[in-house]
């Protein structure tokens, strides 16, 4: 009797069956020893620290090259602007000195000098400078005194440029545009003639 409730309670049911570790249940950490478990910690612990640097060191670098990148633009459109704006203050004064012409502003000197003559003037300022597709003098209608070489030009009287001119008799400077003449994108540059003795404007 003795033996068999011995045996009885050695299986009993109320038994608890993960008392007992499987060799199956241990994960691979667990099966490592408590040196690679240390060597490991420590890698990570010591590759982390690096990992951030060079994280922080890429958004940096990346800062620094954007913002190097954006001084250069800056600086180069400064060029441009500078280039541009010395151009257009040069081109300015020549269409003031055409317009002060004595031939054009001296009704002494505009009666004795043909049309022929203003037209090789004109002509030489254009194959100078090579800035300009042409240059035409027109009277307060409109009407061309005289002109570069090229087609002859109409009357241009409701150009606003020319408009502008006479409203403000100062120089005037349009907005890039499609020439109605050549058909080509230019600017025009227009000033007052005035005359020589009364300023008064005359074209």
């Amino acid at each position: 009797m003795n033996q068999f409730n011995q045996s009885t309670q050695f299986t009993t049911p109320n038994a608890n069956p993960l008392a007992v570790s499987s060799p199956r249940s241990l994960s691979k950490w667990d099966k490592l020893s408590l040196k690679t478990k240390g060597t490991l910690v420590a890698t990570v612990l010591g590759l982390t620290p690096l990992v951030a640097i060079g994280a922080l060191s890429y958004v940096q670098i990346n800062n620094s090259l954007r913002e190097q990148t954006i001084q250069t633009q800056k600086g180069r459109a400064a060029a441009i602007a500078d280039k541009l704006n010395r151009f257009m203050f040069e081109r300015n004064g020549d269409i003031e000195i055409v317009a002060s012409l004595a031939i054009f502003t001296n009704p002494r000197v505009t009666a004795v000098i043909s049309t022929a003559d203003k037209t090789k003037i004109l002509d030489k300022f254009v194959s100078s400078y090579q800035t300009y597709d042409s240059i035409a003098a027109f009277d307060l209608k409109g009407n061309v005194i005289a002109q570069s070489k090229g087609a002859p030009l109409d009357n241009h009287l409701n150009r606003k440029y020319i408009q502008d001119v006479l409203k403000t008799g100062k120089t005037v400077i349009s907005d890039p545009q499609i020439s109605k003449s050549s058909g080509k994108l230019v600017v025009y540059f227009a000033a007052p003639i005035k005359d020589s003795t009364t300023g008064q404007i005359i074209g």
